[in-house]
């Protein structure tokens, strides 16, 4: 199901795909293909775009609740999963090692987290549709407090692949609504 764009604001939402499945039994060709298909079937040229993305898992013993996990979007479907069982990314430092140099963005999802590479990681989970960090914790507004700079995004968390109907739709006024322009005003 495709969304109809309003006017000169597409609909944006990133396609995750379950973050367990993943881990358990997915390889990266898989998801690669998986997320491919999924992007070519939902995005409607000119009207909605949908961003590939998946969950990170990884706990960090030293922040309490130990949550750091990330969200990894592409601007297009094409883009490498790396899993925490992959010896190249088995850590939240070594993911934004392997993402560095990749067209890519990625945001800590939960309410406690380290910003590890500002240049991938310009926005923070702020409430997802079961929980409003930015309520419950005053994490986020003591980074902001202490400097950093960021913007906000809430998230549906569904892990599954319904673009624009998880709860988390996104608009943006673009010149084209093609994958790249409304990628970059993330």
């Amino acid at each position: 199901m495709v969304k109809k764009s309003r006017g000169h604001f597409p609909d944006i939402e990133p396609a995750c795909f379950d973050r367990k499945m993943a881990v358990q039994s997915w390889n990266g060709s898989l998801w690669v293909a998986l997320q491919m298909d999924q992007s070519r079937h939902y995005t409607a040229a000119g009207e909605f775009v949908v961003f590939p993305g998946y969950e990170f898992t990884y706990h960090r013993h030293d922040l309490q609740p130990s949550h750091n996990h990330r969200i990894v979007v592409y601007p297009e479907a094409g883009g490498h999963m790396f899993r925490r069982l992959d010896r190249e990314a088995c850590s939240d430092r070594k993911l934004m090692r392997r993402l560095r140099h990749m067209p890519a963005m990625a945001y800590p999802h939960h309410g406690t987290y380290r910003i590890m590479n500002p240049e991938l990681e310009w926005n923070v989970e702020v409430c997802s549709s079961w929980r409003v960090y930015i309520e419950e914790l005053d994490f986020t507004l003591n980074q902001l407090r202490q400097g950093h700079r960021f913007g906000f995004i809430g998230s549906s968390d569904t892990h599954r692949s319904v673009p624009g109907l998880g709860g988390g739709a996104d608009g943006r006024v673009c010149r084209r609504a093609n994958a790249a322009e409304p990628f970059r005003s993330l």
